[in-house]
């Protein structure tokens, strides 16, 4: 059987079969009828053998049930990799904050809660905190990068801003709809946030 699995942790891909791992994000999954391989495109050469989907196994253990949902497993695990993150920034807290809360710019290096109901924050949304912090003191916050916390149960999927530095993964009704990045796990965020829409009011 033929694995190939992401490591987050790492941010490598592993082939079962091949000792070194690769980078993640530098293969592709290929597809030919019911045949299915791993290949390494910039160099030009297939890791594994054109296999049948019964020959390729995941993580898990279970089996897939057709071509299609083993190509679809291979095609996002070959896509997936960490993005390269920037280390959080220090700011000073406007307001007591709770940790792991996202945060908008306030003027004067400070930060306060961001709020999806209230459209003139959208563009200043700056990120989430890493943990907590009392009016005046410094608060790190997460723009661009990863950040864990144990008590999220996220669908892996986006993330968005909600009311009062909330975050949510249904996109809001009113206001304005800014995402914040990416649940990879339950407990895992990739911040990287997008533009922000108003919606209509």
């Amino acid at each position: 059987m033929i694995l190939v699995q992401y490591l987050p942790d790492r941010n490598v891909l592993c082939v079962t079969g091949v000792a070194t791992p690769f980078p993640a994000g530098s293969l592709e999954a290929r597809r030919l009828g019911d045949m299915l391989a791993v290949a390494a495109p910039h160099e030009n050469f297939l890791v594994t053998q054109w296999t049948v989907f019964t020959g390729w196994s995941r993580p898990s253990g279970v089996s897939f049930a057709s071509t299609d949902e083993a190509f679809a497993y291979l095609d996002a695990t070959c896509r997936e990799k960490r993005p390269v993150g920037l280390p959080p920034l220090t700011l000073l807290a406007g307001e007591p904050l709770s940790g792991h809360r996202a945060v908008r710019l306030a003027g004067s290096g400070a930060v306060r809660l961001a709020s999806s109901d209230d459209i003139a924050q959208a563009g200043l949304v700056l990120g989430v905190t890493t943990g907590a912090a009392e009016e005046g003191a410094a608060v790190a916050v997460m723009v661009v990068g990863e950040v864990d916390e144990p008590s999220w149960s996220f669908a892996p999927g986006p993330v968005f801003l909600g009311v009062n530095g909330a975050l949510v993964q249904a996109p809001p009704a009113s206001g304005f709809v800014q995402q914040m990045g990416t649940a990879v796990t339950s407990t895992r965020l990739i911040v990287e946030r997008a533009a922000p829409i108003i919606l209509a009011q």
